[in-house]
């Protein structure tokens, strides 16, 4: 046991959690409504398995930048608007759809 245990177990110590219940709903209830507001607010944002499409990640890549990647992309299929990401040092993930 933890040198605090035993006391707390005896009833040397106590915590009022009980008597501060009122407190700690008000606290609760608080932080349910934030986390409501920020949902309904800004909503949820919903990733490739949700939406659908495509993601594809390019290893050891000499100039991991964004530009070329939107450039295959656009050639491709100019209508996409792909999400381009460098991962690491030589990595590039691009997701379109």
């Amino acid at each position: 046991m933890l040198p605090g245990e035993t006391r707390l177990h005896s009833g040397e110590i106590t915590y009022p959690i009980v008597q501060q219940r009122k407190r700690w709903f008000l606290v609760s209830i608080i932080l349910v409504v934030a986390s409501l507001v920020l949902l309904f607010g800004k909503g949820l944002t919903l990733g490739l398995d949700f939406t659908g499409g495509s993601q594809y990640i390019i290893t050891n890549v000499a100039n991991p930048s964004a530009g070329p990647a939107e450039d295959v992309v656009n050639e491709i299929d100019s209508t996409q608007e792909p999400r381009i990401t460098v991962l690491g040092e030589d990595d590039i993930r691009i997701q379109a759809g």
